[in-house]
């Protein structure tokens, strides 16, 4: 059976892996949200994100740490998803 990760990837490429906290639990939660985003958490920085749009949180079993983000979109789309922080 395809774990979470690779149901979630539906065979697209990672675009990119970021560690965005630095949190020494591990998840209980993985939150996919909008644009191809899947983001690790624990407990208490799940609770933190409860209006985070389009998100479906998923059980996890500690598969990564907290704060792990794979992004599944392509190039051009992060290099716009930056450029449009400076616009």
């Amino acid at each position: 059976m395809p774990s979470l990760v690779q149901q979630l990837s539906a065979h697209r490429d990672l675009g990119a892996l970021r560690m965005v906290l630095e949190c020494p639990f591990l998840t209980t939660a993985l939150r996919e949200g909008p644009g191809g985003l899947a983001v690790f958490l624990c407990p208490a920085h799940s609770e933190g994100l409860p209006a985070w749009p389009g998100v479906v949180t998923h059980a996890d079993s500690g598969s990564m740490s907290c704060g792990v983000v794979l992004d599944f979109r392509s190039a051009e789309q992060l290099l716009q998803s930056h450029a449009d922080l400076f616009s």
